[in-house]
């Protein structure tokens, strides 16, 4: 029989999935990270009924915010997706999301690089994880950043730097603070905790 503080995770976690609207959003941060505004447009629905959302997936941890200058961008913490299953069904609940396959990593990377550029960022988020994996190496871990010094590095790969710059924020690659960019260890990268 499940004890009470199980049963009341359970109530928690389907009474916040229980939601068509809440269930799409999931279903497009899954895809990538965005913004309140496409949020809206992709879901039909007015910017209030997004936040609305969002407060209730952000009260069990699923939804993550970062600020990009005037825009909020969301991202879906896969991670504690999988912890709130391992938490409710007890053992070893989920399989984790992706799986650390070296052979898959270096297939990802063949397809997406051709003679060390970005030729298009994935859609899919663990391919995409490889690829940001694989760009942090020209940033050395041990200096500070400025943002100018971080666009110009990303654009050696790629030139839509800024989208790559705010996703290296959301998945926690880096961290920001005023202005001054710092690579973070592994263990707070998006998957790692």
């Amino acid at each position: 029989m499940l004890d009470s503080s199980r049963i009341e995770s359970l109530v928690a976690f389907y009474g916040t999935l229980a939601d068509a609207t809440r269930l799409k959003l999931i279903g497009l941060l899954a895809l990538k990270p965005m913004c309140g505004a496409d949020l809206a447009r992709e879901l039909g629905v007015s910017a209030p009924t997004v936040s609305h959302h969002i407060g209730k997936l952000k009260a069990l941890d699923l939804v993550k915010s970062v600020r990009e200058d005037t825009a909020v961008y969301y991202s879906l913490q896969t991670e504690r997706l999988h912890s709130l299953s391992k938490d409710i069904f007890g053992g070893e609940g989920l399989e984790p999301p992706y799986p650390k396959v070296k052979d898959e990593r270096q297939k990802v990377l063949a397809t997406f690089f051709a003679e060390g550029r970005l030729k298009d960022i994935p859609v899919q988020l663990k391919k995409r994880r490889y690829v940001y994996e694989e760009m942090l190496k020209a940033f050395d871990p041990a200096r500070t950043f400025s943002e100018q010094e971080i666009n110009e590095i990303i654009k050696r790969y790629h030139p839509d730097y800024c989208t790559i710059r705010r996703e290296f924020i959301i998945y926690g690659y880096m961290s920001r603070d005023k202005g001054v960019y710092q690579v973070n260890p592994p263990e707070k990268w998006l998957g790692m905790q």
